[in-house]
């Protein structure tokens, strides 16, 4: 009787193991182990667990990390900020170094292409009067006055920086009267062209001031090819980007040589010019 007493309450007492085994199975399937399972003490009818210590480990990895607010808000900034790959610092660290210096120099190479323009320019002037001296063949040599003349020119330049300039030049010099020479007036006219070279010294408040110099010939009617060689000095006002006006002067050295007067050849000795003259240029 005894027995069976001990045998129910044995059966009991597993009965009772296996249905809390069936209770806690669903939230802890994943870390079953059979070598967790009950152990039963016959004698004393004590009913032992083993819960092996991979247990919690298995949980712990199963388990949803749980982060605080802040430091998931630093995590994610973190990870927003890291490169993505180890290479991106070589990448940076590769790059081509840009310095002050070569930034100026880009900036001067493009300011020097940017003035670097062909220009047109074409002018009006005025000379004073001039003294010069003729003498036919055989006679005697005459002082004449030479009047008042006018020149026209036109010229196509290429400034090279905003300093230097030069340009090709051609116009007409003329008009101008010698009184009383083989006993009547004569005007003394033609064709002039040449090659001038110019500085431009700084612009200040829009005016710039400049000097320039050049070399090439005059051909008068009835006359022969003649050189002349110029000086300039003058100062241009920048209107726009494109459009200067300039006021200026201009001195003039026309050599000797054989002239005309009525089919009566002369030889005139060499004489200056001074104009003072007004014009325009215009940038490309």
């Amino acid at each position: 009787m005894l027995k069976l007493k001990n045998f129910n309450l044995k059966s009991n007492i597993l009965a009772g193991v296996l249905a809390l085994g069936l209770v806690a199975l669903p939230y802890n399937a994943l870390a079953i182990d059979l070598d967790a399972a009950p152990e039963i003490d016959s004698e004393t009818g004590t009913v032992t667990i083993n819960h092996p210590a991979s247990t919690s480990q298995q949980m712990t990895a199963l388990e949803r990390p749980k982060f605080k607010k802040d430091e998931g808000e630093q995590s994610q900034n973190q990870r927003l900020h890291e490169p993505a790959f180890d290479g991106d610092s070589k990448i940076l660290l590769a790059a081509p170094e840009i310095n002050s210096e070569s930034i100026s120099e880009a900036s001067s190479s493009h300011n020097s292409l940017k003035a670097s323009k062909f220009y047109l320019r074409a002018s009006l002037g005025g000379s004073l009067k001039v003294r010069s001296e003729f003498q036919q063949t055989g006679n005697a040599v005459q002082s004449r006055s030479i009047g008042h003349g006018f020149q026209a020119t036109g010229s196509i330049g290429y400034a090279f920086n905003d300093i230097l300039r030069v340009e090709g030049e051609v116009g007409y010099l003329g008009k101008f009267k010698v009184n009383n020479i083989n006993g009547e007036s004569q005007n003394i006219e033609g064709a002039l062209f040449g090659v001038n070279a110019f500085a431009d010294l700084g612009t200040i408040v829009g005016f710039t001031p400049y000097i320039g110099a050049g070399i090439g010939g005059v051909k008068f009617k009835d006359s022969e090819t003649r050189l002349r060689l110029n000086a300039q000095a003058g100062l241009a006002y920048k209107i726009n980007e494109k459009l200067s006006l300039e006021f200026g002067y201009e001195y003039s050295h026309i050599s000797s040589g054989d002239i005309k007067f009525n089919d009566v050849s002369f030889e005139q000795d060499e004489f200056d010019t001074h104009m003072i003259k007004i014009g325009t240029r215009f940038k490309f």
